[in-house]
């Protein structure tokens, strides 16, 4: 056969609390590939002590309102969900935990929790095209720490969306 004609580069950068994943995939092929579906970039299997998924999904984005938990169901049923402040956690009793942070703005998440197991599970998906000689970038960033300060971590690692009023 012809092959995948691409090549995938994957830079880790350690922080104190933070990992910082970033993507580049490189499509070399003639062909446009459209709704390829979702990329699981990345996936985590959490220790079940993790196990209250936090996000914020409500519609005052980036201006600090009241998180939510997720009831996440047990394997082999999955939660897909979207948050948008394009974040979410696996956190304990104490609100310790790691959260994922797509700087791509992609919101869509899927969770369970893998009972008799030594694992949760967490992704942030991402759904793309791949047009003809093309080149796709992500970075996601996995935040340790007390939920609070991991929120405001998340805020200043990347300025929040303009609002409607400053693109007047």
């Amino acid at each position: 056969g012809k092959g995948l004609r691409m090549s995938r580069s994957l830079l880790i950068s350690l922080s104190k609390n933070m990992i910082k994943l970033k993507y580049r995939v490189k499509y070399f092929g003639i062909e446009d590939h459209v709704n390829i579906g979702s990329q699981e970039f990345p996936t985590l299997y959490i220790i079940p002590s993790l196990y209250r998924v936090i996000t914020y999904d409500g519609a005052h984005p980036w201006e600090k309102d009241v998180t939510v938990e997720k009831s996440v169901p047990a394997f082999p049923s999955f939660l897909n969900f979207s948050t948008t402040e394009y974040w979410s956690s696996y956190i304990d009793d104490n609100d310790f935990g790691i959260a994922v942070f797509g700087a791509s703005r992609s919101p869509y998440f899927i969770a369970t929790k893998i009972t008799g197991s030594r694992v949760n599970y967490l992704n942030y998906s991402s759904s793309f095209n791949i047009p003809s000689n093309s080149i796709y970038k992500n970075e996601v960033y996995l935040l340790i720490g007390n939920i609070a300060a991991t929120r405001e971590q998340i805020y200043e690692l990347v300025p929040p969306p303009m609002s409607k009023t400053e693109l007047i």
